[in-house]
């Protein structure tokens, strides 16, 4: 699977590939919560939530779910996406896999 590149100082938009959808009727689905985990090339991990006020994670449509990340390390960054139910067991299915993106040193964003 091909590896997204990007630079130093460019905004990363990290997406679900699929809407969570329904268990039963698999239509998209909204969970209680929406998690976005990612790890820096340091190997700092950082945690941003929907339910976090405010909250950088934006809904694209039910089920849809993004956030923005300025990368500021050159390296592989890791992420993943994950849906919260409050309903045991949980009624809906969808939580995408640990994925990366590669980040590449640029001369145009260096620090003074």
């Amino acid at each position: 699977m091909p590896v997204n590149r990007y630079h130093v100082g460019d905004t990363v938009r990290v997406r679900t590939s699929t809407p969570f959808t329904d268990v039963e009727t698999d239509a998209p689905f909204d969970p209680d919560n929406v998690i976005f985990r990612y790890l820096t090339p340091s190997g700092a991990v950082v945690v941003k939530q929907l339910s976090d006020v405010p909250s950088v994670v934006i809904q694209d449509g039910v089920g849809e779910y993004h956030i923005d990340i300025e990368v500021d390390e050159e390296g592989d960054w890791y992420y993943r996406i994950e849906g919260v139910s409050n309903d045991d067991p949980p009624i809906f299915q969808g939580a995408d896999d640990d994925k990366r993106f590669h980040v590449n040193d640029s001369p145009f964003y260096t620090e003074e």
